[in-house]
This record gives structure tokens, C-alpha cells and sequence, in this order.
């Protein structure tokens, strides 16, 4: 007799939790990041709570090509930063496939939540222990 599949469930947030995390997320995003704080601004929207989660459709979408011309005028990382750069700990850049390449960074807090996220991926995914995974990320380079 086949031995029956161990299903893992995923729990889903209520709109109310992922509106709560949201707004906090907005928050901090308005009090410490320039790029987004002055793109906001210019397209007329108010540091202010969302209401609900359709709210964040009023927000404008956010380009590679003002990315690339924010680090071009502001290098290395642009003004996307949303904490004190010394609170950075891990920078990224793209292959620069689709255009010039760009950076990132990533705080501590902010690289073992992808992490943790990656990692719940593939346990939803089936992955465990026996598994042997090959992360193949072209042209990126990572530096502490």
C-alpha cells in the first residue's frame, strides 16, 4: 500500500494582518527612503495609513530605467536607501542584461527574512534534507 503524502499547510494572513504588516512597512518606507518618499510626493499622495488593501493600487509603479537614472545621478546605491548605510550589510548587482547593472542592499534583518522565505519555498516545494538544490544566479555578485 502506497504511503500516503504528508501535505504541508500554508497559512494564509487575514487582509487585516497583511494590512497591518503594510502599513508599518509604509511607514518606515516614507520616514527613512528619499527615492520613494519624493516619488510619492510628486504624484500627489500623503504619508498616511491605508485604509484597505486596494488602497496601495494608488501608488505608482516603479520603473528599472528611474532605478538606473537614481543611481546614475547618486552613485553607487541611489537614494533607494531606507536606513543609515552603515546598517547595511550585504550589496547585490544585476547581470545588466536588460540594462545598465544595478545594486542593492540588503540589511541583516532584511537578508534572513528572504532567506527564511526562500527556505519555506522549498520546504512548500517538497525539499528536505536528502535534496541537493543549485541556485543558479547568473551575472549577480554579493559582497558583505
Amino acid at each position: 500500500m502506497a504511503q500516503a503524502e504528508e501535505v504541508e499547510t500554508v497559512r494564509v494572513e487575514p487582509d487585516a494582518d497583511r494590512l497591518e504588516r503594510l502599513n508599518l512597512l509604509l511607514a518606515e518606507v516614507w520616514r527613512g527612503n528619499p527615492f520613494y518618499r519624493d516619488k510619492w510626493r510628486r504624484t500627489g499622495l500623503r504619508e498616511e495609513s491605508l485604509a484597505s488593501l486596494e488602497d496601495l493600487g494608488r501608488f505608482p509603479f516603479t520603473s528599472r530605467a528611474e532605478l538606473e537614472r537614481d543611481q546614475r545621478r547618486t552613485p553607487l546605491l541611489g537614494t533607494n536607501l531606507t536606513f543609515p548605510l552603515d546598517e547595511y550589510h550585504q550589496v547585490h548587482r544585476s547581470s545588466g542584461t536588460s540594462g545598465a547593472s544595478l545594486l542593492w542592499a540588503d540589511t541583516r534583518a532584511s537578508w534572513e527574512w528572504l532567506v527564511e522565505r526562500s527556505e519555506e519555498l522549498f520546504r512548500m516545494a517538497g525539499v528536505d534534507a536528502s535534496d541537493r538544490v543549485l541556485l543558479a544566479a547568473g551575472g549577480g555578485a554579493a559582497a558583505r
